[in-house]
């Protein structure tokens, strides 16, 4: 059974006539134009901590990390966004905030975090948090 709000959407017509080359095209095209895997590769850097602001603040310290190092290894299109708390914010005492880093090529991206997790692993701040790279992370949750 499927619920949804948009019967009429393209991917409900696919499933329904069991059009599996029609809702792959249109999955795969959506993707396509927001630069989604398979047409772009993405590393998610969590955080977690008892401490609320603890989490995002050592994020906000990463993505700086992060956006020095690819200026020094002049790894182009590497597109590394602000720190946002998890879907799930608070879970088990815990709150949560992930970090994502993107990127078209594998090549400048893998560049960027062979010297960004050494950063990471030598600072002091990361030993007040949790934290975990997930490289080509399943969901984003």
């Amino acid at each position: 059974m499927i619920q949804t709000w948009y019967p009429a959407h393209p991917y409900f017509e696919s499933l329904l006539a069991h059009d599996y080359a029609g809702f792959a095209e249109i999955t795969l095209t959506e993707r396509r134009e927001a630069h989604y895997p398979p047409y772009s590769y993405f590393v998610l850097l969590r955080a977690e901590s008892s401490q609320k602001r603890a989490a995002i603040g050592f994020l906000d310290f990463a993505r700086e990390q992060a956006l020095q190092v690819t200026q020094q290894t002049r790894s182009k299109g590497v597109l590394i966004m602000d720190p946002v708390p998890a879907p799930m914010e608070k879970r088990a005492g815990r709150y949560r905030a992930q970090l994502l880093v993107s990127a078209a090529h594998r090549r400048p991206l893998h560049r960027v975090l062979t010297s960004w997790l050494q950063r990471l692993e030598q600072s002091p701040r990361s030993r007040k948090v949790r934290w975990s790279l997930d490289v080509d992370p399943v969901d984003l949750y």
